[in-house]
């Protein structure tokens, strides 16, 4: 029998052995690469990815997601000041998740062996509570300017075309409830406080990202 033995092969990577830990059942893909990294395990270079992705998104030691219900619970205690540090803080973050998605971008294209990835735009309804708490303080320069910000960061594609994915350029008119945008841009002309929104608008932020 010669040197050479099955056994001395090293597996390129244990995304057979860490997708079947039930440790980490019911996570989703970026927080499991992510976790599972921490642990050890060598990942795939798609996992590899997700993990750093998910890293990205951290705030105050933890994935944004994590933050969800103290921003409710800041803005129900009327602590506005402190909610908005904290809403800014996950936009940040937001952005440098989306940076590192554009950079893994054509690695990604490649690994899958398509042309195009469409980095997707960064979750509105983080905006959409910094939007309201401006609202709710009278500072109109500011929603508009956080509004702004969120559109800046809509999605486009690797290629570097000027062209935008259908998703992207319906992405504002689709989160509207998030703001009432035709007031904001009309705002943006006389900058001047906007009139309230009609009963029938409807209110509820869409919950993607959140």
């Amino acid at each position: 029998m010669g040197w050479f033995s099955p056994r001395t092969v090293e597996p390129k990577d244990d995304t057979h052995r860490y997708w079947s830990d039930p440790r980490y059942d019911g996570m989703g893909q970026g927080k499991r690469a992510w976790t599972a990294k921490r642990d050890g395990w060598r990942l795939s270079p798609s996992d590899e990815m997700e993990a750093a992705e998910h890293e990205a998104g951290f705030v105050r030691g933890h994935h944004f997601l994590a933050w969800h219900d103290e921003v409710v619970r800041l803005k129900r205690e009327q602590r506005y000041g402190e909610a908005l540090e904290l809403l800014l803080e996950t936009i940040t973050a937001l952005e440098a998740e989306q940076a590192v998605q554009r950079y893994n971008a054509p690695r990604r294209a490649e690994y899958l062996g398509t042309r195009e990835i469409v980095v997707r735009e960064t979750p509105p309804a983080w905006t959409g509570h910094a939007a309201i708490i401006y609202r709710k303080l009278g500072d109109l320069e500011s929603e508009i300017a956080i509004i702004d910000r969120w559109e800046a960061h809509t999605a486009s594609p690797i290629d570097g075309s000027a062209r935008r994915s259908p998703s992207s350029s319906n992405a504002a008119r689709r989160h509207a409830p998030c703001w009432p945008s035709a007031v904001v841009r009309r705002a943006r002309g006389r900058r001047s406080w906007p009139p309230a929104r009609p009963s029938s608008t409807p209110s509820a932020c869409p919950k993607r990202g959140l």
